[in-house]
This record gives C-alpha cells, sequence and structure tokens, in this order.
C-alpha cells in the first residue's frame, strides 16, 4: 500500500522486546542480583514476586503506546 500525502508511513519505535518499566528495572538489577546470589548463594534472579512486580509495572507503565 502506498504512502498517500496525508499520512506518510511512520514506522514503530524499535524497544528491542522491553514493554514497560518492569522490563527496564529487570535489565538494570539483573547484574547485581547475579553478584548478591552468587555471594549469598540466593536464589533473586528467579524470585516468583520480582516476575509479578514486573508483569504489573509493564501494564502499568508501558513503553509503546
Amino acid at each position: 500500500m502506498p504512502d498517500s500525502p496525508e499520512r506518510p508511513f511512520i514506522p514503530p519505535r524499535k524497544t528491542h522486546g522491553i514493554e514497560g518499566l518492569g522490563d527496564v528495572v529487570h535489565i538494570l538489577a539483573g547484574p547485581a542480583a547475579k553478584v548478591i546470589d552468587a555471594a549469598l548463594g540466593t536464589d533473586w534472579q528467579h524470585c516468583p514476586e520480582c516476575a509479578e512486580r514486573r508483569k504489573d509495572w509493564n501494564k502499568k507503565f508501558p513503553l509503546r503506546r
């Protein structure tokens, strides 16, 4: 479908799989969680509560509109 003069084609923003604020926090906090897990023998990288919070934050604060 050719572009019309009234509405030029605008490509969607690329967010590289980042849906919202939850994904941003996950990306930034991931390395810290990995270090803490290695030092203390915890498993913060696979925290189920964190995964739920990530989903909630992605819904409340999306990057795509």
